[in-house]
């Protein structure tokens, strides 16, 4: 059975929180002022940063799985016993009887 990461482990909570919360922003101010505000388009820019901040965490995070993933792949593979050759030829000299 495989084991299953708690999504919170992998997430930067604060830095989610912080989108969210100026996206509520910038929503309220749209609703107000209008996109042509500078208020707006300082936040818009900073919510552009922010998001590719989480996107870099996020790939970040899923390069260090697939790396674990891979060494724990490569270190099942060297302690799994090679598989027992079958010598055909004997089945032939000494026939197929038990």
């Amino acid at each position: 059975m495989r084991k299953v990461q708690a999504p919170a482990q992998w997430e930067n909570l604060n830095l989610l929180m912080e989108i969210h919360n100026l996206k509520i922003t910038l929503r309220d101010i749209y609703t107000q002022k209008g996109s042509a505000n500078s208020e707006y388009i300082s936040l818009s820019i900073k919510l552009d940063l922010l998001m590719n901040e989480y996107i870099d965490e996020k790939l970040s995070n899923l390069m260090s799985i697939s790396k674990h993933r891979r060494k724990e792949n490569l270190q099942l593979a060297d302690t799994v016993a090679p598989k027992r050759k079958v010598n055909y030829w004997s089945f032939f000299v000494n026939g197929f009887h038990n």
